[in-house]
């Protein structure tokens, strides 16, 4: 189910993000907080964190799930 606070906030930080970088700044407003980044390298690495955070809350995906697998054979084992 869909957080719509959450995907509201990440929403923002993507805004603000994208902002700060089109202005060629290396700070922008993250959860509230003015947050300054190393460089172009890191802003789009959280750039990315955060698309692939909404993503994952608009398709429902199950963040920290955990997957188990087991193990078959034809014989011996």
């Amino acid at each position: 189910m869909a957080d719509p606070d959450r995907s509201a906030m990440l929403q923002a930080n993507i805004d603000n993000l994208e902002a700060a970088m089109g202005r060629g700044l290396r700070r922008a407003k993250i959860n509230g907080e003015e947050v300054e980044y190393n460089g172009p390298a890191e802003m789009r690495q959280a750039l990315a964190y955060f698309r692939s955070e909404l993503s994952r809350i608009a398709t429902g995906a199950v963040r920290g799930g955990l997957a188990v697998s087991y193990t078959t054979t034809g014989r011996g084992f």
